[in-house]
């Protein structure tokens, strides 16, 4: 395992993107609070959709950097 500023910065950036989305928050992960498009293009529902993808691509790239 290689620990490193990278997989650090991932897996913390991907921690508060996967709560964002399992606390049902009205943040996206950037920061903005309203997307007429995101909301037309993905329902309602559309901030958990985007944190919990961000939440997870960020933690894949994180495990990613810890394993190679």
């Amino acid at each position: 395992m290689n620990w490193s500023f990278d997989v650090l910065f991932f897996a913390g950036f991907g921690i508060i993107c996967l709560y964002l989305a399992f606390k049902r928050s009205k943040w996206l992960f950037w920061g903005s609070s309203k997307s007429e498009r995101l909301e037309l293009s993905l329902g309602k529902h559309y901030k958990f959709w985007v944190n919990l993808t961000a939440g997870l691509l960020f933690s894949g790239i994180a495990v990613y950097f810890l394993l190679h």
